[in-house]
């Protein structure tokens, strides 16, 4: 039998630690779609972003308080880890 469960990891953020889901398919192609409608558009990308990580368990106050660095590596896991 095969059996699928959602897969979770855990991110630690100035010694808190959070628990985010991978997207599912869905979250994907919409988050994917609206960053390529937004592309010239850096403020609403960023937007964007953080409304997707607050989709996958990252709280919003949380997202808007991390370096732009650490939510590009937040989002390079997120899209490497769901290639495999």
């Amino acid at each position: 039998m095969l059996e699928l469960e959602r897969k979770q990891f855990e991110v630690k953020i100035d010694g808190q630690v959070y628990n985010l889901k991978m997207p599912t398919y869905k979250q994907s192609v919409a988050y994917k779609k609206q960053v390529t409608e937004n592309a010239s558009d850096e403020v609403k990308s960023a937007e964007l972003l953080l409304s997707y990580l607050n989709d996958l368990g990252l709280p919003l106050a949380v997202g808007e308080t991390l370096e732009v660095e650490h939510l590009g590596q937040l989002l390079e896991f997120i899209l490497g880890s769901a290639k495999k």
